[in-house]
């Protein structure tokens, strides 16, 4: 995909942070930093890393939400899926205490997550047939029956899972 595509359907991008540029923010500002979804946008997470940590006072805590199996989104600027140890390392380089590492979303929960995601191109809605979109409804008519299976959390053993969440404090 070309550079630009991403289409920004909802305009709910406040700023974008470019590698090398200085945020207009001091240094030791936030006791929390709260990081959904994005280190699988920037080419360098490790760079998203120690701009976090030179925001957070001493001390101060970084919770980071990654996905680990899900569909390619946002692009061009989609560049990675780290593992947990993937993360582990990236935090343990940067002198980070993890306290929390957990697996969301086990197996079959990202298998039906997948499925039900092929309707989006590019993290936005596309045109599925008509007999997808009964697949598609028959996939969550069964949810009711489906649901049990899918809440079991996934094993820290486990190779498959949605999401990692982490929670971090930085000495």
């Amino acid at each position: 995909m070309k550079e630009g595509s991403t289409k920004n359907i909802l305009q709910d991008i406040d700023c974008v942070i470019e590698p090398g540029a200085r945020l207009a923010i001091p240094d030791a500002t936030f006791d929390f930093v709260l990081l959904l979804d994005v280190l699988e946008h920037v080419r360098d997470p490790a760079f998203v890393h120690i701009k976090d940590w030179r925001l957070l006072k001493k001390n101060g805590r970084l919770v980071v939400s990654s996905p680990f199996l899900y569909q390619e989104h946002e692009a061009p600027h989609g560049f990675s899926r780290l593992t947990a140890l993937g993360v582990y390392d990236l935090l343990a380089r940067h002198d980070a205490r993890i306290l929390n590492m957990r697996k969301v979303g086990n197996s079959c929960y990202t298998l039906y997550i997948l499925f039900l995601e092929r309707g989006f191109v590019n993290g936005e809605r596309s045109e599925l047939g008509l007999f997808e979109r009964v697949v598609n409804k028959c996939a969550v008519a069964l949810l009711p029956i489906l649901g049990p299976m899918f809440s079991q959390p996934p094993s820290d053993q486990a190779g498959v899972c949605h999401h990692l969440l982490v929670d971090v404090v930085f000495p």
